[in-house]
């Protein structure tokens, strides 16, 4: 469980400036938020190391992770498989 200084630095790096990527955000943290492991916290925090517009790498880095989710490589349930995703992108070379 986060305690209340990384879930107040968390909330403030969700809120990105653009419309469409905070009601994502918003939305995830208000499903999921507080519940959030250290890895699924790790992972969120490099997401949002990305910057807003993306390049064709980080796209095709995507891509690939959702072939991976439909071919039965990496799998996701209603939470998240943080292992999975941690997985998917080492194999993808990402560290």
């Amino acid at each position: 469980m986060l305690d209340q200084e990384r879930w107040n630095r968390i909330v403030w790096r969700c809120r990105r400036g653009m419309l469409e990527n905070d009601l994502v955000l918003t939305r995830f943290l208000a499903a999921r938020g507080r519940a959030m492991t250290e890895d699924e916290v790790a992972l969120l925090d490099r997401l949002l190391d990305l910057p807003d517009s993306v390049s064709q790498e980080t796209k095709d880095a995507v891509d690939a992770a959702k072939a991976g989710i439909l071919d039965g490589t990496v799998t996701v349930d209603a939470i998240g498989d943080a292992a999975g995703v941690k997985t998917k992108l080492s194999e993808l070379g990402y560290s």
